[in-house]
């Protein structure tokens, strides 16, 4: 999955807060041109940070997440990336499901 040595943790797909403000069309119909709910082997973990509150931030992975979630798969493998430094209020409090696809 070419995560190295850094461990993959099932999360809530709902619990992820987009750090991204929409999800860019080209790119999410590439992903869903080869994503298999039934299937996640060729899924690459998705890229989140955390905060002192814990609350779990996307980093790299919205459209993969977005699928995911459109698909009904509640849990995402994903790596912790690092701890997120900004502030919880400069990203909103929403999940994959409430991002525009442009």
């Amino acid at each position: 999955m070419g995560i190295g040595m850094r461990s993959v943790y099932w999360v809530d797909v709902l619990r992820l807060i987009p750090t991204a403000d929409h999800l860019d069309r080209a790119k999410l119909d590439a992903v869903l041109g080869w994503f298999d709910p039934e299937d996640l082997s060729r899924l690459k973990p998705l890229e989140i940070a955390s905060d002192t509150a814990l609350n779990l931030y996307l980093l790299d992975g919205h459209c993969r997440a977005w699928a995911l979630w459109a698909t009904g798969v509640d849990k995402a493998p994903a790596v912790v990336k690092d701890t997120f430094p900004q502030k919880r209020a400069a990203f909103p409090l929403r999940d994959i499901s409430s991002l525009p696809i442009l």
